[in-house]
């Protein structure tokens, strides 16, 4: 599935979902609003705390997507991007925030008069 990354730490199977949803996670953990962390995000000096807040909630996303615990903290995370390496980490974050738009589709849908 695009977004998900499967690895095993310490035997046992960890993940992050970078979807819409882990967005909006990050959006409740930063108060900041998507335009914001996207632009701080794919920025250069992107800030430490920010970077792992935003794969703490791709953690928390791919827990709550398949109904498992949160049983890690976000220094625990912290951690995860370390033993994966940091440009692992940095490739999640471009795909994270890769966009695409479908053929046929329009950015701004045009009004459509009554």
């Amino acid at each position: 599935m695009r977004g998900v990354f499967e690895f095993e730490i310490e035997g046992k199977k960890r993940g992050f979902h970078f979807n819409f949803m882990a967005f909006g996670v990050l959006e409740e953990m930063t108060g900041l609003d998507l335009d914001e962390l996207i632009s701080k995000l794919s920025g250069r000096g992107a800030k430490v705390k920010l970077l792992s807040q935003f794969f703490f909630a791709g953690a928390k996303n791919y827990c709550d997507s398949r109904g498992q615990e949160v049983d890690f903290t976000i220094n625990d995370v912290s951690d995860w991007v370390t033993e994966i390496g940091f440009d692992k980490a940095f490739q999640l974050i471009a795909e994270a925030l890769g966009t695409k738009t479908p053929k046929n589709s329009k950015p701004h849908p045009e009004k459509v008069g009554i």
